[in-house]
């Protein structure tokens, strides 16, 4: 009844490792190489130009009161005493009290090198489990395509994996103060046994066994017995675990503490077992691509803080105004400075969402919402050129419609159309003005200037929440 278990990927057990930790190791170049065969020439020269600016007196040496008066002068007051000491004892590689050149440079090469490595690590490990992902994927639809469910509710041919892998601090059950322990396995009319290990109270089996499963309120009993060779095998300990605590179909490798036959429990030992339980083979499938995909995202995620460390490494002190930048962990990114318009249009947007309970939020989410918004826009503008000049609306509806069609979805083009709009409602508004005289009776064109200025009031009122939903998108 043996037979391998549905895998696992390890990364579902496993947390993404830090920046620092001992895995990535500090590559170096080879000894005798200068640090700057590590830096393009670009980079070289604007470390160097830092180094010269912070190096008053021209010794090609850096002491802390020199870095700490540079510090002081870029924020305009007195710089973090505390933090200053910890950006010195950094670089001051030799404890010194002197910061050198080549120990300037290193600080740049050494810290660059274990990012550029676990950027190139996330990045294997991107294309490694994208591929079994894709793996996943085919194997799900295949699954889909056969997989029979029986009246229980759990596929035709449910199988529970378990791994005896050891025994722990069993009791002795023989004179010579030992035990020749074995398992006994019981599942749902099904029996399976270890073999049994001479003399060990903590024994090492390793053993697997599979179970079909019929019903999912089935148990797992195992049973720990002393072989004998003559006379009867002696009971160590007991435990039933129900395969209801299996039901997410993961593996699950623990401890079990063993139990006495008696209510009033003692302790007898422990089990350790691997047990997985898949009762849907699709669903299992599923899970396991959805769990892959989790993690590359935070893989994705993680590359993009560190490259944007990688960035702040061009200039190391470019971003020590803040004391916060230093101290920052690996996974954090620091926001950048919001645009100017954005927070406008955005001020804007959240007051007019409070107002319209949050509906112009809700149709920015929605794709076809939008192309319609920007589609009646349009059509307006076409009309209303009919009628009067009207060539900046017109440019303006076509240009939204172009890049919605055209070019992927992009904040900064958003923020652009949101200003435009915005602008042309000024422009139409000063039209109104310039014609705000009804025109005569007896004029023969009264007819399509009443029109001219309907359409234009149409115009200003769809505008005004098509431009609260391009800058809602900007954001």
């Amino acid at each position: 009844m043996s037979g391998p278990a549905l895998g696992v990927p390890k990364s579902v057990f496993n947390t993404i490792a830090p920046l620092a930790n001992s895995s990535i190791g500090r590559v170096r170049l080879s000894v005798g190489t200068s640090p700057i065969t590590g830096l393009m020439q670009d980079r070289y020269q604007q470390l160097m130009h830092e180094f010269n600016e912070i190096d008053k007196d021209g010794d090609k040496q850096l002491t802390f009161n020199e870095i700490f008066e540079f510090l002081s002068k870029r924020q305009g007051s007195d710089f973090d005493e505390n933090l200053c000491y910890e950006l010195f004892a950094k670089m001051d590689k030799n404890n010194d009290s002197i910061v050198t050149t080549q120990e300037f440079l290193w600080s740049y090469v050494d810290a660059e090198d274990i990012i550029m490595k676990r950027i190139k690590e996330l990045k294997k490990q991107i294309q490694d489990k994208a591929k079994q992902m894709e793996e996943c994927k085919k194997k799900m639809v295949q699954a889909r395509a056969v997989e029979q469910m029986n009246q229980h509710g759990i596929m035709i041919g449910s199988i529970l994996t378990v791994n005896v892998i050891a025994g722990q601090d069993l009791i002795p059950m023989d004179t010579n103060g030992a035990s020749d322990p074995y398992v006994i396995l019981e599942c749902d009319g099904s029996s399976a046994q270890t073999r049994y290990i001479e003399a060990e109270l903590n024994p090492k089996w390793d053993e697997e066994f599979t179970f079909n499963i019929q019903r999912p309120d089935s148990e797992l009993k195992i049973t720990v017995m002393d072989h004998d060779t003559i006379g009867k095998d002696d009971f160590e300990g007991e435990v039933t675990i129900p395969l209801s605590l299996l039901k997410d179909q993961m593996k699950h490798d623990q401890f079990f503490q063993l139990h006495d036959k008696n209510p009033k429990d003692k302790w007898q030992g422990r089990v350790h077992l691997g047990l997985q339980w898949i009762w849907s083979k699709a669903r299992y499938l599923e899970d396991l691509v959805n769990q892959w995909t989790e993690h590359i995202a935070m893989d994705k995620e993680e590359i993009a803080s560190l490259e944007e460390q990688l960035e702040k490494l061009r200039k190391p002190f470019g971003n020590l105004l803040n004391a916060n930048d230093w101290i920052m962990s690996p996974g954090e990114s620091r926001p950048q400075s919001p645009n100017i318009e954005a927070v406008i249009g955005g001020k804007v947007t959240e007051q007019v969402d409070k107002i319209t309970g949050g509906l112009i939020g809700k149709i920015a989410e929605q794709s076809h919402a939008v192309i319609i918004a920007v589609s009646i826009y349009l059509l307006i503008s076409i009309w209303v050129s009919f009628i009067r000049p009207d060539f900046l609306n017109l440019t303006i509806g076509l240009a939204a419609a172009y890049y919605w069609l055209v070019f992927e979805e992009s904040s900064d083009r958003y923020r652009k159309l949101g200003i435009a709009v915005a602008a042309s409602e000024f422009f139409d508004l000063m039209w109104l003005w310039t014609h705000s005289h009804w025109p005569s009776s007896e004029d023969p064109d009264s007819s399509m200037k009443h029109w001219a200025v309907y359409l234009t009031w149409l115009e200003i009122l769809v505008k005004i929440p098509l431009c609260l939903i391009f800058f809602k998108k900007s954001l």
